[in-house]
């Protein structure tokens, strides 16, 4: 099944609002100078990794997906990745969050971390929605 996966302006500004809000609440419940610097940076540096995940021109961002029985192919502008099947993180009406276990990456990456593929409502086609759920729900009953 390839899926290809479109750049959600929602989840993207809906993401960097959760940061912003994050933000505001430590510096305002925080009192003492250097935990509230500490947790503003963790929060600051975070969003400029979402940044690169999740924008329109990031270069980690997942273009392309490619789901069969056994592994799963990442296409992003930094290569392809090879990883195996989803696993369901979280299943709604508005979100679908997949995690992928990395098999083999691009050579420049040195430690493969586990990937996460946020999919909005509007992240995919109605025809690839449907087909990623139906693939999703039927392989959990195997």
């Amino acid at each position: 099944m390839n899926l290809d996966c479109r750049y959600s302006p929602f989840l993207y500004y809906s993401l960097i609002l959760l940061h912003l809000l994050a933000l505001g609440a430590s510096l305002l419940a925080i009192p003492w100078l250097l935990p509230c610097l500490m947790l503003s940076t963790a929060i600051t540096a975070s969003a400029l990794r979402l940044r690169r995940e999740f924008s329109l021109a990031g270069s980690k961002r997942i273009h392309t997906c490619q789901i069969n029985a056994r592994e799963s192919l990442l296409l992003s502008q930094q290569g392809t990745t090879r990883c195996g099947p989803p696993s369901v993180i979280y299943w709604s009406e508005f979100l679908l969050v997949l995690r992928f276990r990395v098999v083999s990456q691009p050579a420049d990456i040195e430690h493969p971390r586990p990937k996460t593929l946020l999919l909005g409502p509007e992240s995919l086609s109605d025809a690839d929605h449907g087909k990623l759920r139906s693939h999703l729900r039927f392989s959990e009953s195997l």
